[in-house]
């Protein structure tokens, strides 16, 4: 059980079989009240999964899946107080927008005048007023989601559940959409449980984050923690962009570790570390591409320029170092301070800030 005082729902040692395939395996997490909560991961992660055994629409292999410290073992999806909006609407096209919003409601039981009142305030909420006799064939794709959504808001459920709501949409749509759900969601103060194979997404949205890989839980923590502090290997490549050197600890103390690489280059890192790891051990560091600069001085690792790409800001540039790429956003105004050329085919000498370094495996 869990002993947090705001949790609303508590996944135990959950675990998923479809046949021979584990989905989920032997899951445990807390999600607080009023919190916008994302399941992150590539596709059969098992995110799906998890959110679906949550509304009911599937049931545990094990464990539990409690909500307000009831266990749902049995407990229909109509019986679990939640709203869930899919990843293809499932707007009914014979109804009304209006009919559509006020689905739930009519099935509670709730009296028309009162009813409709509610429908028309939900629309307003997702800035979709005026519109409840409109057919949903007649509205673009993001007002068809909205709909959606706006559906799962009336019956004012204590979990609103998305499953990949905004995937079917262009990347502007997308964006925008983003945005106002976030707004909405903390209008309403309803606790958000949303799944997302997209980072960017993830990140600009969540409260917290819990990663899944093959079904099992990778890592759990707000963006920053994740994007700044990532626990595998695997979440540093899948969060953002990453640059991964494998090497050995040849020393380690004062909350730093010395790690030679293995790249053929001679080189040493000192990596700040909150972990004792003994001489000898293989770890993997991770330094995004934003943290490191090209310099005029002697780098840390020296190599040629295989590509330059202008993006805004900065130029993201891929660096051959002894069959190693390695990428750098360097900024605009560093360009211009450097002395040195930084076209392809040149070489450019690379460096960084030692906490600028993670070990993101080899300490388990």
């Amino acid at each position: 059980m869990s002993d947090t005082a705001n949790t609303i729902v508590n996944l135990e040692n959950v675990g998923k079989k479809f046949g021979n395939v584990t989905a989920v395996n032997d899951l445990s997490v807390d999600i607080r009240e009023g919190e916008f909560f994302s399941l992150l991961g590539p596709s059969g992660c098992g995110k799906t999964t998890t959110l679906r055994m949550i509304a009911g629409f599937e049931t545990a292999t094990s464990g539990a899946v409690r909500i307000r410290d009831r266990e749902m073992s049995g407990v229909p999806p109509y019986d679990r107080n939640t709203g869930m909006v899919f990843q293809g609407y499932a707007l009914f096209p014979h109804k009304t927008v209006g009919e559509n919003v006020g689905f739930g409601l009519k099935m509670d039981g709730v009296p028309k005048d009162e009813r409709e009142e509610k429908v028309k305030e939900t629309l307003e909420l997702v800035d979709l007023p005026g519109l409840e006799d409109r057919s949903p064939t007649q509205l673009s794709g993001g007002q068809q989601q909205r709909v959606a959504l706006a559906r799962a808001l009336a019956i004012e459920p204590s979990l609103l559940l998305l499953d990949e709501p905004l995937s079917n949409l262009d990347y502007k749509l997308r964006r925008e959409l983003r945005f106002q759900l976030k707004r909405i969601q903390e209008e309403v103060g309803v606790t958000t449980i949303y799944v997302t194979h997209n980072q960017k997404e993830a990140m600009a949205m969540s409260d917290r984050i819990l990663i899944l890989n093959d079904g099992q839980r990778e890592q759990l923590g707000t963006p920053k923690e994740i994007y700044n502090k990532p626990k595998s290997r695997f979440v540093a490549d899948f969060i953002g962009e990453a640059n991964l050197f494998d090497g050995t600890v040849t020393k380690c103390q004062n909350g730093t570790a010395e790690v030679e690489l293995d790249m053929g280059t001679g080189r040493s890192l000192s990596v700040p570390t909150t972990d004792a790891v003994e001489e000898g051990r293989q770890v993997t560091i991770n330094v995004r591409p934003e943290r490191v600069t090209a310099t005029d001085l002697e780098g840390i690792l020296t190599g040629e320029i295989v590509s330059r790409t202008y993006l805004g800001k900065s130029t993201r540039l891929l660096v051959d170092v002894n069959g190693t790429e390695i990428e750098a956003d360097i900024s605009s105004d560093q360009i211009v301070g450097l002395s040195q050329d930084l076209s392809i085919g040149t070489t450019v000498d690379l460096t960084w800030k030692p906490d600028a370094c993670v070990i993101v495996g080899g300490l388990d």
